[in-house]
């Protein structure tokens, strides 16, 4: 990453791996009443449908098929990477992106 990228982005980083139809994430479990390390899982979220697109990318809904959130769905923005007017505001996305992800964020079913 370029080295004017704010402590948000970098700390807000996921360990995935992408593919056509489907995101592997990994990340680290704490399981603090059996007194254990955290352990390492893989969960695997499905692309289910597009909900929408702009000049950053694409807005993908995405569902939990294995792990730990298995049942869950989420909204992934997808970033195009490549062009002058991307690149210039690259970092200002991922900041947004990331302050939108805290787990302070969320969105409330009435």
């Amino acid at each position: 990453m370029p080295p004017n990228i704010s402590d948000l982005i970098t700390d807000s980083e996921l360990e995935v791996e992408c593919f056509d139809d489907h995101t592997i994430q990994t990340r680290l479990i704490s399981n603090p009443a059996a007194g254990r390390r955290p352990t390492r899982e893989r969960e695997r979220w499905q692309r289910t449908k597009k909900l929408g697109g702009g000049s950053y990318g694409v807005v993908w809904l995405e569902k939990c098929t294995t792990g730990p959130s298995s049942g869950e769905v989420r909204a992934v923005k997808e970033l195009r990477k490549g062009t002058a007017t991307v690149s210039t505001n690259y970092g200002r996305e991922l900041e947004a992106i990331a302050k939108f992800s805290q787990e302070r964020v969320s969105c409330k079913r009435n």
